[in-house]
């Protein structure tokens, strides 16, 4: 059984919980000034993450002290929903389409993006899916806090799909027709839906301070109405569904139907999108990657610790003496030095694996090379490529020709030293019937750094 609570993060912060993380301004009861502003500095928020360290209370890490690995949930800020219809639906065409897709919609970098896609439903040879993109620094920054606690997760989901899940188990979303639903949890950013037959088909977070003013709302809402019908077209009529906690000062209209955020909504509409295994993920490939070489590690280790343990137990049950006992104990330290070895071959495997991870990561890959170098030819001058030799195990190498005029080349030689993984240490111009031909060859940055450290 999965940890279900997983952590909410938003702008103020709050434990699994769903206590107020404690500020500089307000202590934790019974601790003295000197602790309390050592828990200041070491507890902090920032980007909409919660970072979690020895010195926050107990009882908020024990729904996280499981043998599974906690579910985190992102909050709407720094996420970017998308609603798509795609003329396909098999799932593997789906994922290569939205992937097309997200290079036009994400506003990050293809290396520093996150992409997760949710099938809502089909209907004849179209599948309209829910999109929805996110920044690598923003979950990068919780890895350390986590990894530390031992709670590398192995799902990512988004807090708004959760809120929507348990509002509609609850009955509170219509079965049928349209409806307009602002999420506005505690602490957090308010958050809109727009969505028919209690499928979402617009998800937005304006960016509003948390419980602003109900004609705030009401701006937005006719905003994104506007904007959902230049899209699609007009949205049918239906009821208005504003969330807020249940000590909220804010009144709403006699036109909205006001809904408590009620912590046990969340936490059940999560459990049911766990429960469905084709929900959407935006946990990062390469944490999925970690976390079952350190379970393949550890059940090595497991299974040579129990066999060392059987070994050690007959060993026991054999010895009939004083002596027996003391000299068997003699050769089980003995074959202990043996098992050395082994454990020494397990750290060896543990390099190899993180070799292999270096070795597979697509951004080396020969497109993104040639992509990367295609963008940072220089167009104002008349430079060709005429041959590209792409070597995974060592480096790259391309030759081409230009005019007389050598200023372009010695831009684009510029443009590639700034990559990280390119060493561009040898170059060659050579002048032929009136144009210049030139070679460019460079081995793989982390080949280099590798051989150093090794010496």
């Amino acid at each position: 059984m999965r940890s279900l609570i997983g952590f909410l993060i938003h702008s103020e912060g709050v434990s699994p919980l769903g206590e107020v993380v404690p500020d500089k301004q307000s202590p934790a009861k019974g601790t003295s000034k000197n602790e309390s502003e050592e828990l200041s500095e070491s507890s902090n928020v920032s980007d909409n993450w919660i970072s979690f360290d020895q010195e926050l209370p107990a009882e908020w890490l024990k729904p996280f002290q499981t043998k599974s690995p906690p579910e985190v949930l992102l909050s709407s800020e720094n996420l970017l929903f998308q609603n798509v219809t795609l003329p396909s639906k098999d799932r593997s065409e789906l994922q290569d389409m939205i992937e097309l897709q997200a290079e036009t919609l994400s506003p990050y970098p293809a290396e520093q993006s996150l992409l997760a896609w949710e099938l809502l439903k089909q209907e004849g040879d179209h599948s309209d899916v829910l999109v929805i993109l996110g920044g690598r620094q923003h979950v990068d920054k919780l890895k350390p806090q986590l990894k530390k606690k031992q709670l590398l997760p192995t799902r990512m989901d988004a807090s708004p799909c959760a809120w929507l899940e348990g509002l509609r188990q609850r009955g509170h979303i219509p079965k049928q027709g349209a409806f307009a639903l602002w999420l506005l949890p505690e602490g957090e950013s308010p958050c809109l839906i727009l969505g028919e037959d209690q499928q979402p088909l617009l998800i937005r977070s304006p960016g509003l301070e948390p419980q602003p003013p109900l004609s705030l709302l009401e701006q937005e809402l006719e905003q994104a109405l506007q904007d959902f019908e230049l899209e699609q077209g007009p949205l049918s009529s239906g009821p208005l569904l504003i969330m807020l906690p249940k000590d909220s000062p804010l009144e709403v209209s006699e036109h909205a139907e006001r809904l408590d955020a009620d912590p046990e909504i969340l936490l059940s509409g999560l459990k049911e999108r766990v429960d469905r295994t084709e929900t959407l993920n935006l946990c990062p490939p390469d944490w999925l990657k970690e976390r079952q070489q350190e379970l393949q590690l550890k059940g090595r280790l497991r299974s040579l610790i129990s066999l060392a343990a059987v070994w050690v137990l007959c060993m026991g049950l054999l010895m009939g003496s004083t002596q027996l006992q003391k000299n068997q104990l003699d050769a089980m330290k003995g074959e202990l030095r043996i098992l050395q070895p082994q454990l020494e071959e397990l750290a060896q495997l543990q390099e190899t694996l993180r070799d292999l991870e270096t070795f597979s990561n697509r951004d080396r890959s020969s497109l993104q090379m040639m992509k990367y170098i295609a963008e940072r030819i220089p167009s104002d001058g008349n430079l060709h490529i005429l041959d590209f030799l792409y070597q995974k195990s060592k480096g790259l190498s391309f030759s081409g020709q230009l005019d007389r005029n050598q200023e372009p080349f010695f831009r684009l030689v510029e443009a590639l030293a700034e990559h990280p993984d390119l060493d561009v240490e040898d170059y060659n111009l050579k002048q032929q019937r009136g144009i210049t031909l030139f070679q460019i060859d460079s081995p793989w940055a982390w080949i280099k750094d590798e051989e150093a450290s090794d010496s």
